[in-house]
């Protein structure tokens, strides 16, 4: 199957733009602040074939009109602590966040 160079542009544009196409309503309506890596942190987890593992995290916060949230980074990735990322989040839930890393979507 032969498919066109134009087509096959406009589903890769498609395919980059679906984490992002997927959080629409928080991009356009949501507020945005800056999110701050502060720390690492290791969970043990317990895979799939009961093998237990140490997994590394980036803890990220953010500041919203009431509070501060705090969540894990993409696994296995580490970012410097003090390194920003954008953050757009829901004025009536903040705990509903899209994190727009480049490495992965959250």
């Amino acid at each position: 199957m032969k498919i066109s160079r134009k087509l096959f542009f406009f589903i890769t544009i498609l395919f980059l733009f679906l984490p992002v196409s997927v959080h629409w309503r928080l991009i356009l309506f949501g507020k945005h602040t800056k999110g701050i890596v502060i720390s690492e942190s290791k969970q043990r987890l317990e895979h799939i074939d009961l093998n237990e593992y140490n997994s590394k995290y980036c803890i990220i916060r953010f500041e919203t009109d009431k509070e501060y949230i705090e969540f894990m980074g993409p696994e296995g990735i580490n970012y410097p602590v003090g390194k920003k990322f954008l953050i757009f989040y829901s004025k009536k839930n903040p705990s509903i966040f899209f994190c727009l890393i480049f490495t992965d979507f959250f």
